[in-house]
């Protein structure tokens, strides 16, 4: 095992807090669509410019939040160079996401030249121009109707000109768009382009290892699949924890994708890094056959099974380490890693 610590780091894994717990579903699904054309098809990362690729706002005057996610703030980047957002022919796609009584309801997705939204006294009004016709529709309890004629007044609460390359600072980090990103749909790897600089410098330091180990000693590609970092509060602290699961790094051999070493060595390793107000800390575990992290008040339990078979019971609290006799009754489990192989 080894410990990390770091005195007085003030970290935010998560650069836009309210966005990163209640993102719809609709629109996650339409993030992982572009998503998978940017990881697998350009071999590049997404990147997301916090306060444009989605915004909260309350359409129809119902006090409720709506969301409506821009892809001109949706981006792929390979190497430092951009590659293009998530557009048509026409213009950048737009989701209008509503939030009704029964859940969240997509009521628009177009790609755009220009769009107005207004807010009027039960329900939003969406004047688009798509392909150099104009559209309105009234949009009310999660459906959508055309109209004829604007209707007069109303709060204007979203507009986009047209500008397809919106792709400015600030970035929302890599931790969180990972997490976005995380979803079998992304195929069996879901590589992953994780930029060390996102990172706080803990994770940055597993990263930048990794891809010297990969590119330097072996020669080939250093990959992270979609699983190799997980963001879960494991303390009950308010504060989002990082777990990097070593079999999820790979050195990849060229076109042919054949993966040469992964970072699970004999077994697995699993890194935690608990984030508090005074810094961040972190244990590596070695050579893990499986193993669960149960979520407590203050602290949290790592229950694993060794390649040689013994049972470990460790406590993770305020950054220091503690061996338990025992498995402590209660608490939830909030991650699992299952036996790996190489």
């Amino acid at each position: 095992m080894k410990l990390f610590m770091l005195a007085g780091l003030a970290v935010a894994i998560c650069g836009c807090p309210a966005l990163c717990q209640d993102v719809p579903a609709d629109t996650a699904a339409l993030l992982r669509e572009w998503g998978r054309y940017c990881l697998n098809d350009l071999q590049g990362k997404v990147v997301l410019t916090d306060g444009v690729w989605l915004s909260r706002v309350d359409i129809d005057g119902d006090s409720a939040a709506d969301f409506i996610y821009d892809g001109s703030g949706v981006g792929c980047e390979k190497d430092g160079r951009f590659l293009g957002t998530h557009s048509a022919a026409v213009g950048p796609i737009l989701q209008v996401v509503m939030s009704t009584s029964t859940g969240s309801v997509e009521v628009f997705q177009q790609a755009i030249r220009a769009v107005e939204i207004d807010r009027h006294d039960g329900f939003g009004v969406i004047a688009y121009d798509g392909a150099g016709v104009g559209s309105i529709y009234r949009v009310a309890a999660g459906k959508m109707i055309e109209m004829l004629e604007r209707p007069a007044g109303g709060q204007r609460v979203y507009m986009h000109d047209g500008d397809n390359a919106r792709l400015l600072e600030p970035r929302v980090p890599d931790a969180v768009v990972a997490t976005l990103l995380k979803s079998d749909d992304l195929g069996s790897e879901g590589a992953l382009y994780l930029d060390p600089s996102n990172f706080p410098p803990p994770i940055a330091e597993a990263i930048s290892n990794w891809k010297r180990y990969c590119e330097e000693i072996q020669g080939f590609e250093a990959v992270f699949s979609k699983d190799f970092i997980t963001n879960v509060d494991i303390d009950q602290d308010g504060d989002k924890d990082i777990i990097l699961d070593g079999h999820e790094k790979m050195c990849v051999r060229g076109a042919s994708g054949e993966v040469s070493d992964r970072g699970s060595g004999n077994g697995n390793s699993i890194e935690i890094y608990t984030v508090a107000k005074r810094g961040m800390s972190g244990e590596r575990f070695d050579n893990i056959r499986r193993g669960r992290v149960i979520e407590w008040k203050g602290f949290a339990v790592f229950v694993y099974e060794a390649t040689t078979g013994v049972r470990h019971v460790v406590q993770l609290k305020g950054g220091k380490l503690a061996s338990l006799k025992a498995e402590p009754r209660g608490g939830k489990v909030v991650y699992i890693t299952q036996e790996k192989t190489r």
